[in-house]
């Protein structure tokens, strides 16, 4: 099977090395699970960010099927949370990961919305401190609710 007309031009194949955890007890009996082989298996999230910064794609090959499709689950939901602009796509027992733009440009189109206001549709990224002037937007919009109450009881007497 010609598997590798399947991969991106260029892309550089990884070696492997799944991380071996051992369970450990301490004297008060609380068990805890450490990598003994932290110093040699391979460090995905930094092939990750590596990816971003050069756009060199890469792959690497698993055992089974079964086990490139778990990293592969693995990977995308990790890129999605974190906004990571990679795409992931297994070929037969190969994950690969490439740079894509499309995704960028998703992402950076993402946290932008528009918020109505007294004042008009005011464009501001999300998670952003919407100002009006020296005051914050909890500051503005309360001063402006006890205007509107001090409004409300003069009219009343």
């Amino acid at each position: 099977m010609h598997i590798f007309k399947y991969l991106p031009e260029g892309a550089v194949q990884i070696q492997f090395i799944r991380p071996y955890y051992e369970y450990f007890e301490d004297e008060e009996g609380c068990g805890y699970e450490e990598c003994t082989n932290e110093d040699r298996c391979t460090d995905v999230p930094y092939l990750i960010n590596k990816l971003v910064q050069d756009r060199i794609p890469f792959y690497y090959r698993r055992r089974t099927a079964e086990f490139a499709f778990h990293d592969k689950r693995t990977w995308i939901q990790h890129c999605g949370s974190h906004k990571i602009p990679v795409k992931i796509r297994k070929v037969g027992r190969r994950v690969v990961f490439e740079y894509c733009e499309k995704l960028e440009k998703k992402y950076a189109q993402h946290g932008k919305y528009y918020k109505n206001s007294p004042v008009g549709k005011i464009k501001v990224e999300k998670h952003s401190e919407v100002t009006f002037g020296d005051l914050t937007a909890e500051d503005f919009y309360r001063d402006y609710e006890q205007g509107l109450m001090e409004a409300g009881q003069e009219d009343l007497t």
